[in-house]
């Protein structure tokens, strides 16, 4: 069973820190392992760090638009007002 996940603020920063403190000896074991391996986890890092950036808000979050709200899309050089997809709440 996992612990709960920290609530507030100040258990999320101590909780990072935590994690923190850790990397320079996870970097240095893994730098001593392989050069290969070392730029693998890297990379990797630097990846799980980006991707969360194109979540909810880039176009994968449903839309679920009510009476009264406008839905437009988005192309590469167009924005067009779509028309007909309100629904009312149940």
């Amino acid at each position: 069973m996992r612990p709960a996940p920290p609530q507030t603020l100040r258990e999320r920063v101590r909780l990072t820190a935590s994690y923190l403190k850790a990397l320079p000896r996870v970097f240095q074991l893994v730098r001593e392992s392989s050069r290969t391996f070392a730029v693998g986890i890297v990379l990797l890092l630097l990846g799980q760090s980006l991707l969360p950036a194109f979540g909810s808000f880039t176009g994968t979050h449903p839309v679920q638009p009510i009476k009264g709200d406008r839905v437009f899309a988005i192309g590469s050089d167009e924005v067009a007002e779509i028309r007909g997809v309100a629904r009312t709440r149940a």
